[in-house]
Parts: C-alpha cells; sequence; structure tokens
C-alpha cells in the first residue's frame, strides 16, 4: 500500500517497523543552555522525588511543597532565542515535553494542592509566565502542535526509557523521563500505554496487506485480515495489564497535573494566558489536554474496520474529531490517506463477499469494542470512584463519551453479521439460542453451535464459527448492559464506586457473559 518512510517527521515514522512509535526515544535531558536550568527544574519536580510505593517518609519534590514551584519558575531564565532553526526535530520534540511538563506543573498544581478528599480538584493558575510560554510556544509552532502537554511528544509515547536497552518495551522494563507525581503508579500508567504501541508496526503491516489484497489479490484479503485480528487481540492483552501496573486509588495523584484546559471550565474558567505571546494577543487559549483517546491504534482501526461510518452525528463524535488535531503531522497525514485507501479498495464490500474475511472483520471489530469496553471499565474505577470531576483530562464528558463509540462498534458487528455471507450462520446461532433450556449457553451447546455452523457454511474455519457464535449471541446484551451501566451512573451522580463493580459483576474485561453462563445475572443488572 505503502512504502515505509512516507509518513516521516524526524521524530515518528508510520511504518511496518516503528508503528506509530517514535523512531527512537528522545534524549533524557534537552540540549544546552537548557539542561543546567530546564533539565535540573525537571528532575527535582515529582511530588514524591523517589517513587516510594509506600508514599511514607519519602523525600518531597518541588511539587510536594505548596506554591514551591511559584519561585522555582520565577527563576529560571528565559531561553526562547537559544532555541535556533538548526535544532533537529528530535530536539524540538525534547524541548517540548520539558516545557509543556513545567506549564502544566506551574498552572495546575494550586488544582492539585487544593482538591479534596472526594476527588474534586481546585482552581489552576491562568497566567503562564513568559520564560515557560515562549519557549514552548516556539517548539510547538515548529512540531505543529498546540502549546501543552499533549500524549505523543510530551507524556505518553516519547516520554520514556528503556531500563535494560536489549529487552523490549514490556512496561516493566520502561521508565518514565519527566513525571509530576513520581510513583510507580504513574509511571505504570503511562508506561502500559507505550506497551501497547509495540503491537502497532503488526497492525500496520497487516492493514497495509488487506489494502493491497482488496486492490489486486483478494485471495490474500483473509490472512491479511488474520494479521491485524491478531494485532488487535496483542493490544487488548496488553492494555489488561493496566489493572496491575496502576492502583485505581492511586490515578489522583497525578491525574490533577494531566488536565487541559478545553472543556475544564471548573478549573481553568475561559483559559489561559501566554504571557509575551505576541500571537495570541493576551487573549486566554483553550488547548485540550492529553488522553488516551489521543492514541492511534484504535482510530486506525475505526478507518480500517469502517466503524468510523458509524459514528452517529452529535457533540460527542465533534469531540472525537477535535482530539485528530493534536496528533503529529506526520500521524494525521496517515490517518487521512488511510481513509481515502479504504474507501477506494472498497475494503467494506470486499470483506462481506467471503464468510471468512467477514468472519474475521468481526473478529477485529470485536476486540475494537472490547478495547472500548475496558477502557470504559478504567474510567469507573480509575475515575468515577475517586473524583467528582464529570470531566475527562481531554475536556470531554466522562459519562458518555466511551458509550458513544462502543455503541458505533455494536452496529457494525451487528451488520457483519446480516450480511449475506454471514446471515445463515447467524440465523443457526439465534435459533439454536432461542432452544437452549438453560440460562446460559453450556460448553456443550456452544461447541455444537460452532459445528454446526461449520457445516453450513464450510468455508469458516473453527475460530472464525467461534467468533459468529459468540457475537451473534452477545451483541445484544452487550448492548443492553452497556445502556444499564451509562444510566445507572448517571443516576448515582458518578460516585456510587460499589455500583460500578457491581455493574461488572465483581469482574474487569469480561469477554463473553454467555460462555461464562450468567445470562441472568447480566439481565439482572440491565
Amino acid at each position: 500500500m505503502w512504502p515505509d518512510g512516507v509518513y516521516f517527521d524526524g521524530v515518528f515514522s508510520v511504518s511496518s517497523s516503528s508503528g506509530f512509535l517514535p523512531i527512537a526515544p528522545l534524549p533524557t535531558l534537552p540540549p544546552s543552555p537548557f539542561d543546567e536550568s530546564v533539565g535540573v527544574l525537571l528532575s527535582q519536580l515529582p511530588v514524591h522525588l523517589c517513587g516510594d510505593d509506600s508514599y511514607k517518609g519519602n523525600s518531597k519534590g518541588i511539587l510536594g511543597c505548596p506554591s514551591a514551584i511559584v519561585h522555582a519558575i520565577a527563576n529560571l531564565p528565559n531561553l526562547v532565542d537559544a532555541i535556533v532553526p538548526a535544532y533537529s526535530p528530535r530536539t524540538i520534540a525534547t524541548l517540548f515535553r520539558s516545557y509543556a511538563f513545567l506549564a502544566s506543573a506551574y498552572l495546575l498544581e494550586t488544582a492539585y494542592a487544593t482538591q479534596t478528599p472526594e476527588g474534586k480538584y481546585g482552581k489552576a493558575r491562568r497566567i503562564l509566565p513568559k520564560q515557560i510560554a515562549q519557549p514552548l510556544h516556539r517548539v510547538a509552532k515548529a512540531l505543529g502542535q498546540a502549546p501543552w502537554l499533549d500524549y505523543h511528544y510530551a507524556y505518553g509515547l516519547c516520554n520514556y526509557a528503556k531500563k535494560d536497552e536489549q529487552k523490549g518495551l514490556d512496561y516493566n522494563n520502561l521508565d518514565m523521563v519527566c513525571r509530576f507525581a513520581g510513583t510507580q503508579d504513574e509511571v505504570g500508567f503511562m508506561m502500559v500505554h507505550v506497551n501497547i504501541n509495540e503491537n502497532g508496526a503488526q497492525l500496520i503491516a497487516g492493514i497495509r496487506d488487506a489494502i493491497a489484497a482488496a486492490e489486486e489479490d483478494p485471495q490474500s484479503l483473509v490472512p491479511a485480515l488474520a494479521k491485524v485480528h491478531a494485532a488487535a487481540t496483542a493490544i487488548n492483552s496488553v492494555r489488561r495489564s493496566m489493572w496491575k501496573a496502576s492502583k485505581p486509588e492511586r490515578y489522583n495523584d497525578f491525574r490533577a497535573f494531566i488536565m487541559g484546559v478545553k472543556g475544564n471550565d471548573a478549573i481553568f474558567g475561559d483559559g489561559v494566558i501566554y504571557e509575551g505571546v505576541d500571537e495570541y494577543g493576551n487573549e486566554p487559549q483553550q488547548p485540550r489536554g492529553q488522553t488516551g483517546a489521543q492514541d492511534d491504534l484504535i482510530p486506525t482501526l475505526d478507518i480500517f474496520s469502517g466503524v468510523t461510518e458509524y459514528y452517529p452525528t452529535n457533540k460527542l463524535t465533534e469531540y472525537l474529531i477535535d482530539l485528530r488535531t493534536y496528533r503529529p503531522t506526520s500521524i494525521k497525514r496517515f490517518l487521512e490517506d488511510l481513509r481515502e485507501r479504504v474507501r477506494a479498495c472498497s475494503l467494506a464490500q470486499a470483506v462481506r463477499t467471503h464468510p471468512s474475511a467477514a468472519a474475521t472483520m468481526v473478529g477485529i471489530v470485536e476486540e475494537i469494542f472490547l478495547f472500548r469496553n475496558g477502557h470504559f471499565q478504567f474510567v469507573q474505577r480509575y475515575i468515577m470512584a475517586n473524583t467528582q470531576h464529570g470531566s475527562a483530562t481531554g475536556g470531554t464528558p466522562i459519562t458518555t463519551w466511551l458509550p458513544n463509540q462502543l455503541e458505533a462498534c455494536l452496529k457494525l458487528i451487528d451488520d457483519l453479521l446480516r450480511c449475506d455471507s454471514l446471515a445463515m450462520a447467524t440465523s443457526i446461532v439465534n435459533a439454536m439460542a432461542k432452544s437452549s433450556s438453560t440460562e446460559g449457553i453450556e460448553d456443550e451447546e456452544s461447541e455444537a453451535m460452532v459445528q454446526a455452523v461449520m457445516s453450513a457454511v464450510p468455508e469458516l474455519s473453527k475460530e472464525e464459527a467461534s467468533i459468529v457464535m459468540r457475537n451473534a449471541l452477545e451483541t445484544a446484551n452487550r448492548a443492553r448492559v452497556l445502556q444499564s451501566q451509562v444510566d445507572a451512573m448517571v443516576a448515582s451522580n458518578h460516585i456510587d464506586s460499589a455500583l460500578i463493580y457491581r455493574l461488572n459483576d465483581g469482574r474487569l474485561d469480561e469477554t463473553s457473559h454467555y460462555h461464562l453462563k450468567s445470562r441472568s445475572t447480566t439481565a439482572a443488572a440491565a
């Protein structure tokens, strides 16, 4: 479809070798002369300097001492004129990360320090001093980014270093270069995001092969889709490690520092003044905050699978489109081109003409659903159970944002199951489910369903028939459970952690209610 190197901006190269990660980790320190002031300040910044999980007796950094950041920034020299055109994109990105951290630390320290025991954040500072504002604005302009802590260059994908260079990107082998809380929970939370993106290279390779097959070689479509499905499954597997990597009750130790301005009026009012930045004319600015919604894996899968065609036309979808503008230019170009290539090769039609292709695409969309469903459970357990602040770090509403996209996944799955190549298989599963005499589907019954599907549609492998069976049983049930969660959380004012736990049947990241014979439990929750 496209050779590696087409989508390269000096930091990111969207390819089958690096995926959506930077081509190499950024330097841990900014260059001279920034290292002696900005670099030193960043090293002293975290609330907990030693990252001790006990949270007792460890030494406090600048953010652990109320208002200490004010004195530290007052003594920071303005090095805007030291930013020279000869700097490479990687150097510019390193400076962007550095100044973005200082900006969020300075402005949001008061919101963190004055948050209530219930997790309601205080007011942020609203004037960013020129010794941060001017350098941050300059490097942000050079990168084509908003002058704010973002997901790619600052807090997430460009903010890791390997502990052992000979090992891979498992989150246990990664450390954060810059931190706010300084704890292992903060490190684990963000490094899982990097770890997830280790699967981006395989995803892009599979997508490239699938589009080439749809254009030129239909016989190769199913193997290519299987490669995409394997990548999506691996992405979900790593995502589930978040529960071990970062404790939900410790999320508020750093969440206040990663809030954005737009959508968070309770913290920032009408915006932030960038002192000394002539372009803004002393007018308040409202950049969005960094958020996992700015990651590229699921948006890529959405475009490839066709989930984007099922997005509802509403304000929530507008938020989703707005978040795309906060990505690196090379990644934005890739996503735009991907959308055009998927439409031009009529991938959706090609998938629906063959049972194996359609079933594998159902599996891909199911993985997208499971990713978002797991993310929604993160929102419930990490945020709703610990804070009364009703907006996400990116400024989106936390109770309805993810369900908006989850519903789109379920609608596409339903349509795929009804397409001509899978309609018979789906009807067989539904008929057998209706005749079941038990509350759930027993293992023997599910095996019988798979065998019946394979007999009726011999093109399907056992794995593909299992995908059809599972989704034919689950799609309507998942929609009911999802709606019940949203309704119950709105009614409970978002803070009933016991309710949140109960709505998930006491389990996390559950794949199938039917397979666990808990249909009656989920129906009761609905």
